[in-house]
């Protein structure tokens, strides 16, 4: 899964995807996720498509049965290319996942009869990952407590 959002993925896609970026028409748009946050401008590019793929987005609402429909939309041919601001994103990132994931997942499943999406995301929020090195203080500690003889 998170695959798809490592470089070479995201190069292999684009080159297979998207023919030319026409950077006489940019466009900026603002990006927000919540009031306490500050706008996050991103320019954004059109393209040239080299397929359809890219021209439309899975949606997903429910019905008048209240099921779950797939709709497939049309997507505007814009883009982000890398930005030379990449560390102001990455910042913004880890003020969203820090400060506001777990409120999110409350919110985002509050209608749901099963509990167990809210209870995971808000483990995942809480899980504090060791460092390289606690863990390699760890392991030496282990294997010098475990020597036989």
């Amino acid at each position: 899964m998170t695959a798809h959002y490592k470089q070479q993925s995201l190069e292999d896609f684009a080159q297979k995807n998207i023919g030319s970026y026409l950077r006489q028409k940019t466009i900026v748009i603002q990006l927000r996720i919540d009031t306490e946050l500050p706008w996050l401008e991103s320019e954004t590019y059109e393209f040239e498509a080299k397929t359809p793929r890219v021209l439309q987005h899975i949606q997903y609402r429910r019905n008048q049965q209240n099921e779950w429909v797939r709709e497939l939309r049309p997507s505007p041919p814009l883009c982000m290319t890398r930005n030379p601001r990449e560390e102001v994103y990455e910042k913004y990132v880890d003020t969203i996942v820090d400060t506001k994931l777990k409120s999110f997942a409350r919110t985002a499943f509050q209608d749901s009869p099963n509990d167990f999406q809210r209870r995971l995301l808000e483990l995942l929020c809480d899980y504090q990952p060791a460092t390289d090195m606690k863990v390699r203080f760890e392991v030496t500690i282990l294997k010098e407590n475990t020597k036989f003889g």
